[in-house]
């Protein structure tokens, strides 16, 4: 069983908590640095005795955990809803949805789990096994580095199905974990490739500084949803909170742009001692198709210290991107044109 030989595949469910059976056809992603981690609670049978032996532990209740990295690359054209991008269920399971227009489909979070189903399933191949999770939801993270083509990282829990004993001779629905050969997927827009992060103009709340890396966390809280009906003891998960932010690393500058001294057009530490809130963006791509617009338009400076690059001092900044209008769901904005 080869590492390299897996295969994700992720689907908007129906019905919560329920196979939406994604196919290697339809529902492949390209991803890297994979990891399938089974998590379960193990009950001691802590019983007084003449001995001091211990008697074994019971499972209780289970659940996958799952981590994986894609490419941030457009697809070739402007995605529309009738053909969205394959990361569509992973961008809903941890709380963004897109909105369509002539020449953009922007990602936005989202609070109101109600009205939508927004759950995925996921298959992961590992090279003759498969591990199925449903209800799945959980964590966006993006990394961009100068020079680099930026990734996201994505860290996702779902409730697993049965898992018999001793195993089935033929592969059957509903088992979490099975016997599967490694199908042949169709990948969305394979020759496409992703922008190297050069020129990438940036806003740091008025700010223009040379950076080497933002990065970005939705820093959502992901919660299980216990259910003694559910095979596993876990009917699926929730997002029920988020804090988004990140950090980022400007060259060190004074506060007056009248110095005269390097060219600061930002006041970091007045307006950190001050909450003065405004927008973080950067561009990646130029190509139409293949290009991505990322804006946080209301973010503030929640700490700032010290760093060096080179010889050179820089500014490590920690910021949150709070809520843009009293309505909410706009802090983040990726914009695919």
């Amino acid at each position: 069983m080869l590492t390299r030989r897996t295969l994700i595949l992720a689907k908007t469910e129906v019905t919560e908590g329920t196979d939406a059976l994604p196919t290697a056809a339809l529902n492949a992603l390209l991803v890297s640095n994979c990891t399938v981690t089974p998590q379960s609670e193990l009950l001691n049978r802590d019983l007084y005795l003449q001995t001091l032996s211990p008697l074994g532990t019971v499972t209780g209740v289970y659940w996958g955990e799952m981590s994986f990295d894609t490419e941030l690359r457009g697809i070739g054209s402007v995605p529309v809803a009738s053909a969205p991008l394959r990361e569509d269920p992973i961008f809903l399971a941890c709380g963004l949805s897109a909105s369509y227009g002539a020449g953009s489909a922007v990602y936005k979070p989202f609070s109101d789990f109600a009205s939508f189903v927004s759950s995925a399933t996921i298959y992961a191949y590992l090279d003759g096994l498969l591990h199925v999770m449903v209800g799945v939801r959980g964590n966006m993270q993006m990394a961009g580095t100068v020079g680099q083509y930026g990734k996201f990282t994505w860290t996702l829990s779902g409730a697993v199905g049965t898992i018999t004993y001793p195993a089935p001779a033929m592969p059957m629905a509903g088992e979490g974990i099975r016997d599967a050969a490694l199908p042949s997927p169709t990948y969305q827009a394979f020759s496409i490739k992703p922008p190297a992060l050069l020129g990438a103009a940036t806003n740091l709340i008025g700010g223009t500084e040379c950076i080497q890396a933002l990065n970005f966390n939705m820093n959502n809280t992901v919660s299980r949803r216990d259910c003694m009906g559910a095979a596993s003891g876990i009917a699926g998960f929730m997002v029920t909170a988020r804090a988004p932010g990140g950090t980022v690393n400007p060259e060190a500058v004074p506060r007056s742009a009248a110095s005269g001294v390097g060219p600061s057009t930002n006041d970091y530490w007045g307006k950190w001692r001050n909450n003065i809130g405004g927008p973080i963006t950067f561009h990646a791509g130029n190509v139409v198709g293949n290009q991505i617009d990322w804006s946080m338009p209301n973010s503030q400076f929640n700490r700032i210290g010290y760093g060096d690059r080179n010889g050179i001092r820089t500014f490590e900044i920690e910021y949150a991107a709070n809520a843009t209008t009293s309505a909410g769901d706009d802090e983040v904005q990726i914009a695919y044109k």
